[in-house]
């Protein structure tokens, strides 16, 4: 008698790949700090404020988000939310301007815009310095001061 994977080799594909997908998002969550922000911070609702869809972000050293995440701004925090294939382990978040901080950085030769994500544990979230003034000019007079350092 034939193992499993011989007899369906599609399905065996389909599995495995499906299996490493699931892998590397939790790995990526706990890794870059979102299964901690998604504890406080998991947004089920309509957010309501300025979206920039397809938009690259990362967190820590092991999270990269490259044109897969939407982030937006209005008056009471910042949003983040992954495309659906993205969703395993990445919630969407909102992370109200209280909770914010930032300061802009120079990466080799990028203007960077480096958010501190949670009081409790100031996950880094990088974004282009693009993206970032959108995101100022979303956030109004509920943007927060820029940090020193």
């Amino acid at each position: 008698m034939q193992a499993w994977p011989v007899q369906h080799p599609a399905s065996f594909v389909i599995v495995t790949l499906a299996v490493f997908w699931i892998v590397v998002s939790l790995f990526v969550s706990y890794g870059g700090g979102w299964h901690v922000l998604a504890r406080r911070f998991r947004f089920n609702s309509e957010f309501t404020g300025k979206v920039f869809r397809w938009q690259s972000a990362h967190m820590r050293s092991v999270a990269r988000y490259h044109n897969c995440v939407s982030i937006g701004a209005n008056l009471e925090g910042l949003y983040v939310a992954p495309f659906f294939p993205f969703r395993i382990a990445h919630p969407p978040l909102f992370i109200p301007w209280s909770e914010v901080s930032y300061t802009r950085k120079k990466i080799f030769f990028s203007q960077m815009f480096c958010f501190e994500l949670g009081r409790e544990h100031a996950i880094p979230f990088w974004v282009g310095k693009n993206l970032g003034e959108q995101l100022q000019q979303a956030a109004g007079i509920a943007w927060p001061a820029e940090s020193l350092g």
